[in-house]
This record gives structure tokens, C-alpha cells and sequence, in this order.
């Protein structure tokens, strides 16, 4: 089977409630509710094509099982894209594990499967949790800049479930995601004692 899947930290429950409230705020500037189709995440290996499905389950289960609980730290929200698309996100300070993490899925992964390059892989990699995704009102991106740098959101919380999420593709992509239907496929516990990165 092929497909493209992707490889995410979830948050625990408490700061994903607060998460989709922010995606509620920003329908106000045209947003929709899509992201909430999948659990607020953090991902570690953003979606890229995988030829043999089932050797990558086996990949993916072992690889959760070497994986203590990660910390993630928060740090203020910010909008990427255009006048046409765009992304809003809660940062995520890139920790040397979460680099180490990040740089071990992208070589491990290659070197079995071959062609697992996803966007924006590499050393300059932004982790990031995401508010909402897609088309909006352009006219109001002024308005949703400046709203944006008034939220707040400066903690530390701990993640303690891997999830992979699979995106069937499309012959009529969306510009953003270039699928037609994804979810989540499976979520495993991090079970190593947590270890202060």
C-alpha cells in the first residue's frame, strides 16, 4: 500500500482544549475547522510518501518503544504563508532531542524506505503545533497579525503518546495538503522514564 504518513508528539488533553479554541478564534478571519480532524500535535516527521506501508508499521512501533516522554516548550503564536493560504502556529522551542529525535527519523527512514523526504526536513526545522490551516480572508491578515501577537502561550508540558497519521492522496489535491482524506491511524504510550532534554 501507498500512501503518505507523518509521525507526531499529541499533547496531553488540558493544552488541546485550549488549542481548539484558538482554532475557533481564528474562523473569524476565514479559517475552517479542518485541523481539528486530527488530535493537537506536534509533528517530528511531517507527511512524505512511504511505498511499503506495513514495514513502516513495524518501523514506526519499534521506533515508539525507544521513545521516552518528550517535554515540549511553548513560545507565542505566528502565522506563515500568503494572501492566499496560510498557517497559524504555536511554537515549539527546538530542543537538542527533539533535533536529535527529527534527524534520526529523517536518516533511519531513508536508508530503509528510500524517497521519505518531507517539506521543510532538515536542521532548520520548525516545530510547531497548528492553530488552523488553509484559505482565509485575506483582507483580514493585518487585523489576525496583530491579534496574533497578543495571545499568549509560554509553558512546558510534557508529551507522552506518538501518534502516525496516514493522508490518502488525491487526483485533485489541496493546495496545502495535497490529499483527499487523512486521520489518525495509530497512537502509542512513550513508556521510557522521561529523560530533561
Amino acid at each position: 500500500m501507498k500512501m503518505r504518513t507523518a509521525i507526531a508528539l499529541l499533547v496531553d488533553n488540558e493544552l488541546a482544549n485550549r488549542m481548539a479554541a484558538y482554532t475557533l478564534r481564528c474562523r473569524n478571519y476565514g479559517f475552517d475547522l479542518r485541523v481539528l480532524r486530527l488530535p493537537a500535535h506536534v509533528s517530528l516527521k511531517q507527511p512524505f510518501i512511504v511505498n511499503d506501508f506495513e514495514c513502516f508499521e513495524r518501523y514506526f512501533d519499534e521506533f515508539s518503544r525507544h521513545i521516552e516522554p518528550q517535554q515540549l516548550r511553548f513560545k507565542g503564536f505566528t502565522f506563515w504563508g500568503n494572501a492566499e493560504q496560510g498557517v497559524v502556529v504555536a511554537y515549539v522551542e527546538a530542543s537538542p532531542r527533539l533535533r536529535q529525535l527529527h534527524g534520526q527519523l529523517n536518516a533511519e527512514l531513508e536508508q530503509s524506505f528510500g524517497g521519505t523526504q518531507a517539506d521543510f526536513d532538515g536542521d532548520a526545522y520548525e516545530f510547531h503545533l497548528t492553530v488552523a490551516i488553509g484559505g482565509f480572508h485575506p483582507d483580514m491578515l493585518p487585523q489576525l497579525n496583530a491579534d496574533i501577537a497578543t495571545w499568549k502561550l509560554d509553558e512546558v508540558t510534557e508529551s507522552s503518546s506518538l501518534a502516525m497519521f496516514i493522508y490518502e492522496e488525491s487526483p485533485h489535491p489541496d493546495p496545502l495538503l495535497g490529499v483527499r482524506e487523512y486521520g489518525t491511524y495509530k497512537v502509542l504510550p512513550l513508556q521510557q522514564k522521561s529523560v530533561r532534554s
